[in-house]
């Protein structure tokens, strides 16, 4: 939807509203979680026997807690706007607590498709999430205007409205095919589930704030002069740009968490798993060669009033790529029931980011809140492999990563020395560029492509 929001709403101020409330629905997710969709992973493969007893414990559990926090938000809405210095308007408070509602319900139920490795049913059920969002702020948008020319615009509030439609549906379906959990709780089981997930809520609540830290210091550390609010709609429109990457990253979490946990005690998990930290560092490089060499495509995907933050989107699909680098090392903590580990590396990272940012943002704005970024996860995937070495030995390919990373930068630099006037011929040399990248790449690792074809042709045909 970036490419419309960003040409329907031409005022990058207006653009930051919406990108504001949406800062909050990923911290919101994290707290109202708890921490028990790794647990639901942790107790169902520790207890094998009990697992719809972990269905109904952690689903009722987020039932209740997420009634008492959609029921202050609907009725409490006015302390909320004054004590967040938000948009007055009462409805964007109401309706993100509504969506927040029901996203938490729905957590439970996605995590046993996973866990059951259903990833089908998973995968056409956050399609018809996605569709069926569009769909209507589609219809909003451009169809119910016309039809009704009296109403009064409905603005940003069109995003809200699509986006609760969306996970209503959304939990009705999944809950159809997940299966409904009785509503109980075991009191036993949920207080190992409590004493094992409150550090993932710590450690995810001190992430989702460092993902997001860049935006709040956009506005928050800026002078008014420097137009905030402008600036946060510039960056959260280029940092869409960016989100290629983590949709790989949020696509390889979905399919990696049940088979890492499946596979902690075999034998040969160590060497699976480094095999799969350098698989990721070459795919997630690969996309980072892909949104940056041909940016000239990508930046379409944004109005025209957007571009001028288009020379941070390399810096902040860096940023996306250590995250994914450290959601594989800090997978160690999880498995070994480490996860006070997970929380002492995220504080000491945004603690880093707080200081860079308050020095840096106020003078270089949203140019430093990406540098912020990047710097912040690095510094975190350095400490989290210190710690992880002390726990198991991972034997990583330090020098193959260290080669692709090294190598694909330089791609990256060279398309930009080169960079022809003419749009067709600089697309030729990128694509030049970024072929070799692959093409290397398989060299090395001595991969067929011919032969993978051909196996994903027989697995298709069974």
């Amino acid at each position: 939807m970036n490419p419309i929001y960003t040409n329907y709403f031409k005022d990058p101020s207006e653009y930051a509203i919406y990108s504001e409330f949406y800062i909050y629905i990923p911290i919101l997710l994290t707290v109202l979680t708890f921490g028990l969709e790794t647990g639901y992973f942790r107790f169902s493969s520790k207890y094998k026997d009990v697992k719809d007893k972990v269905y109904s414990t952690t689903f009722t559990f987020l039932l209740v807690t997420s009634t008492l926090f959609v029921l202050y938000t609907t009725f409490g809405y006015d302390g909320i706007i004054s004590g967040l210095d938000l948009s007055p308007n009462k409805w964007y408070v109401i309706l993100t607590g509504w969506i927040v509602f029901f996203d938490v319900l729905c957590a439970i139920p996605f995590v046993r498709l996973r866990n059951e490795n259903r990833s089908a049913t998973f995968v056409v059920l956050k399609t018809v999430n996605i569709l069926i969002n569009v769909l209507f702020n589609l219809l909003l948008l451009f169809v119910v205007p016309k039809l009704f020319p009296s109403l009064p615009p409905m603005g940003i509030l069109v995003i809200f409205i699509a986006n609760l439609v969306a996970s209503v549906t959304t939990l009705f379906l999944v809950l159809r095919l997940a299966g409904l959990p009785s509503i109980r709780i075991s009191k036993p089981l949920m207080k190992e589930l409590a004493i094992y997930s409150v550090p993932l809520v710590i450690s995810g609540l001190a992430g989702q704030v460092n993902d997001l830290l860049d935006r709040y210091s956009i506005k928050y550390l800026l002078p008014e002069s420097a137009k905030p609010m402008f600036q946060l709609g510039i960056y959260t429109s280029n940092l869409k740009l960016a989100i290629v990457l983590t949709l790989f990253t949020q696509m390889f979490r979905y399919a990696a968490e049940p088979f890492f946990f499946n596979n902690v005690r075999k034998e040969d998990s160590a060497k699976t798993y480094a095999d799969v930290f350098k698989y990721f560092s070459v795919f997630g490089m690969i996309i980072f060669l892909l949104v940056t060499l041909y940016i000239d495509i990508f930046q379409y995907l944004e109005g025209a009033n957007y571009r001028e933050g288009l020379f941070i989107v390399p810096v902040l699909l860096l940023s996306y790529y250590f995250v994914g680098l450290l959601y594989n090392l800090q997978i160690i903590f999880k498995l070994h029931d480490k996860t006070r580990r997970t929380v002492d590396v995220t504080l000491a990272g945004l603690i880093l980011l707080v200081v860079f940012n308050i020095f840096m943002v106020p003078h270089f704005g949203y140019q430093a809140a990406a540098w912020g970024r990047l710097l912040s996860f690095v510094f975190m995937c350095v400490v989290s492999y210190w710690f992880g070495k002390k726990i198991v030995s991972i034997p990583y390919d330090f020098k193959n990563i260290g080669f692709y990373f090294v190598f694909g930068l330089g791609l990256f630099f060279l398309s930009k020395a080169i960079r022809p006037e003419n749009l067709y011929l600089r697309m030729a040399v990128n694509t030049l560029l970024f072929g070799s990248y692959v093409l290397v790449f398989l060299y090395k690792e001595k991969i067929n492509p011919v032969t993978i074809a051909k196996s994903l042709l027989k697995w298709k045909s069974k």
